[in-house]
């Protein structure tokens, strides 16, 4: 939860803004919670709670707090905790020879990636892919690629190292519905059984439905995937969801 301030003046302009951003996230939550009954009949009563927990450690980082501070080796990597500890065990697992991740930012999650294949001792390679990265992570086992995920010269390096397996694919660029549809109708030609497809931030609520819209569409039509729940054991995760292994 958020660490209320306590004050000692109560007529101060920044008591009273911090009593609105109080009340809105009051508001928020409230919101939230009817969304969240109106469709309670899909959910269990925990993961009502823990979808709840989300968003509240989700809107933290609006104040720059929690996961919003991370970083790795001095690069921001903007992930829950939790999952960036499902990828340690799953590069762990299955022990990739390629890992794909569209979103490269500052380039702290190919970085934290690359140096757990050192650790693990894997012999595989990180490909980051970003439009406009705002740094470019430098390490002998990255390769950061300048461009649209769905650009026909990206797709062409990527087509280039298909025959790498196994393979982690993680989508984490532009999450808007229709772009994380195409990323997944596209990356997921590429990967065989055991294959891992991970699509970021389907804990978050978008208008146009975003990347959990996209998961359940791309699930409908295709049932060579299916949602890894293991991956979720943790509770709190931005890609409830989004674990998505080849059968």
């Amino acid at each position: 939860m958020i660490e209320p301030k306590l004050w000692q003046n109560y007529d101060t302009r920044e008591y009273k803004q911090d009593q609105t951003m109080n009340l809105k996230l009051a508001i928020w939550l409230a919101a939230s919670a009817v969304k969240q009954l109106v469709r309670s009949d899909r959910l269990r009563p925990d993961q009502y709670l823990l979808d709840l927990l989300t968003k509240q450690y989700l809107y933290a980082a609006a104040a720059g707090e929690t996961w919003a501070t991370m970083e790795w080796r001095g690069r921001k990597i903007l992930k829950s905790p939790t999952d960036l500890w499902m990828y340690a065990e799953l590069l762990q697992r299955v022990r990739p020879e390629l890992v794909i991740e569209t979103g490269t930012y500052e380039g702290g999650s190919a970085l934290f990636m690359a140096d757990l294949m050192n650790v693990f001792g894997i012999s595989g390679k990180v490909v980051t892919i970003d439009i406009a990265p705002r740094k470019v992570p430098e390490h002998m086992r990255v390769t950061a690629l300048a461009g649209s995920s769905l650009a026909d010269n990206i797709v062409f390096h990527v087509t280039a190292m298909r025959d790498m397996t196994p393979k982690i694919v993680i989508l984490d660029s532009d999450h808007s519905y229709k772009h994380v549809l195409a990323e997944l109708r596209l990356y997921s030609c590429f990967l065989a059984s055991g294959d891992y497809l991970i699509v970021e931030d389907t804990s978050t609520d978008m208008l146009d439905g975003g990347p959990r819209r996209a998961v359940r569409e791309f699930l409908a039509d295709n049932q060579e995937f299916q949602i890894d729940q293991n991956c979720e054991r943790l509770g709190l995760t931005f890609n409830r969801g989004g674990y998505l292994t080849k059968l």
